[in-house]
């Protein structure tokens, strides 16, 4: 990385430009991590649960595909 010479171009999911792949993938690894952490910070370990809620109810209401940053998602 220290080595990168393209641009590092930053993409967001909105309501408008929805990624359901996107927003449940990482809701499904902070519900992990979330777990790795229950015995060891509780309040980091619920923090990170309700993250995981909030992004599966908005990969689940605002429905699409990601398509901005091809190839990466595009499949």
């Amino acid at each position: 990385p220290e080595d990168m010479d393209t641009p590092r171009t930053l993409y967001k999911i909105t309501s408008n430009s929805p990624g359901s792949e996107v927003a449940a993938e990482v809701a499904a690894a902070f519900a992990a991590a979330s777990i790795v952490f229950k015995n060891i910070d509780s309040n980091y370990s619920a923090k990170l649960l309700r993250r995981s809620q909030s992004l599966f109810a908005f990969a689940d209401k605002y429905r699409g595909s990601y398509q901005a940053s091809c190839p990466f998602y595009c499949s």
